[in-house]
């Protein structure tokens, strides 16, 4: 807006740039939506189709079974998310 403003008028733009100034506030963003933890672990396999198992400690123990195709000369990630606040065996 500065920038345009500028162009049209170098008065305008000078107005422009000193009200940014003047009402330019800091990130003041809630950072509690951050994850009180983050857990990852690093297994190597061989290639193929693999079946794992995660774990859980309480609530939610049972079959977390996770599907993963790994392919050789290939970094593969899976990715997992629960709001459990209990850690994985």
């Amino acid at each position: 807006m500065e920038k345009a403003a500028r162009n049209e008028n170098e008065n305008l733009g000078t107005i422009v740039s000193i009200i940014n100034t003047l009402t330019e506030r800091a990130d003041t963003r809630n950072w509690q939506s951050l994850p009180y933890s983050i857990a990852y672990t690093r297994i190597y396999l061989p290639e193929g189709h693999h079946t794992l198992y995660l774990n859980f400690e309480g609530d939610h123990s049972g079959n977390n079974a996770i599907e993963v195709d790994v392919r050789a000369g290939q970094t593969t990630f899976y990715t997992f998310h629960t709001m459990n606040s209990r850690s994985l065996n």
